[in-house]
């Protein structure tokens, strides 16, 4: 890993969203496998996990309408996060990949169309 801290994402309170609960989840379980290259310790896995809740509640609440989370995004936002080591950048690359290329995935149901 770069010897760069990752930028931190900006303070936001916010509402909880349809799908807060579920990324929560998710969270709370990710990253284990990249102890070795994406923190060394405790405190960083927290912050590196804070930074990730907060990408993927920001892209789904930026895009109420577009954007339903999946189990699964969140490894995808955790690569992200991890290879570029820029929250916001990290949030700007994963909202693109929701709203194009991963669109099937992020509807409401799979037979939108």
């Amino acid at each position: 890993a770069a010897s760069t801290a990752p930028s931190q994402p900006p303070p936001k309170d916010r509402q909880p969203h349809r799908d807060s609960r579920v990324v929560e989840c998710d969270v709370a379980r990710s990253l284990v496998h990249f102890s070795d290259v994406a923190y060394s310790g405790d405190e960083e896995l927290a912050e590196r996990r804070r930074q990730l809740t907060w990408i993927l509640d920001s892209c789904c609440e930026e895009h109420v309408d577009d954007v339903y989370y999946y189990q699964g995004l969140h490894d995808i936002a955790g690569v992200l996060l991890l290879v570029v080591e820029d929250a916001k950048l990290a949030k700007r690359l994963l909202t693109r990949l929701c709203l194009h290329h991963l669109r099937d995935c992020t509807r409401p149901a799979l037979d939108d169309g």
